[in-house]
C-alpha cells in the first residue's frame, strides 16, 4: 500500500470483517471496509496480493466483488497464489487483458497496474458485461 500511496494513489485495505489483519512485515493494518458494504464501482482498481488467502478464496462476498469488479471493466492485479480467483472471473491462464499477473506484487507489476488505471477502464472487456453474473 505504501507503494500505492508514494505515487499517489488512495489505497484502502477491504475484507470479509472489519478490525485488523497482519501484513507480511508484522505490521497491523486497519481494514477500511468490507467486501459487502464497499461496492467495487466506488474504486478504480482491485488489487489481491499474495499471502495467505486462505480466509477470502472462498468466502462468496470476496469473490463476487471481484466478479463485480471484473464486469464493471476495473483493472484487476492478482499477486502470487491470488492468481486462483482467475477461476472466479472465468479468464484464461495467462493474457487477460486488463488483468496484472506475477509472482509478487513488485515494482513492475504496480507500474502496470498504474498504466491500466490511467484508463480508468478496460473497454476491450465491455463485450463481455451482459455474460458476468455480477
Amino acid at each position: 500500500m505504501q507503494a500505492l500511496q508514494a505515487k499517489g494513489v488512495h489505497a484502502k485495505l477491504l475484507y470479509s470483517r472489519m478490525g485488523k489483519v497482519v501484513a507480511d512485515d508484522g505490521s497491523a493494518l486497519t481494514i477500511a471496509g468490507t467486501f459487502a458494504g464497499s461496492p467495487s464501482l466506488t474504486v478504480d482498481a482491485v488489487i489481491v496480493p499474495c499471502g495467505n488467502l486462505a480466509d477470502i478464496i472462498k468466502n462468496g462476498d470476496a469473490r463476487y466483488y471481484l466478479l463485480e469488479a471484473y464486469k464493471h471493466l476495473k483493472p484487476i492485479a492478482l499477486a502470487g497464489d491470488a492468481r486462483q480467483f482467475k477461476a472466479t472471473l472465468n479468464i484464461k491462464n495467462e493474457g487477460e487483458e486488463g488483468v496484472v499477473e506475477a509472482d509478487s506484487a513488485d515494482a513492475q507489476f504496480m507500474d502496470t497496474l498504474l498504466t491500466l488505471m490511467t484508463a480508468h477502464r478496460v473497454w476491450s472487456r465491455a463485450g463481455k458485461i451482459e455474460t458476468i453474473p455480477a
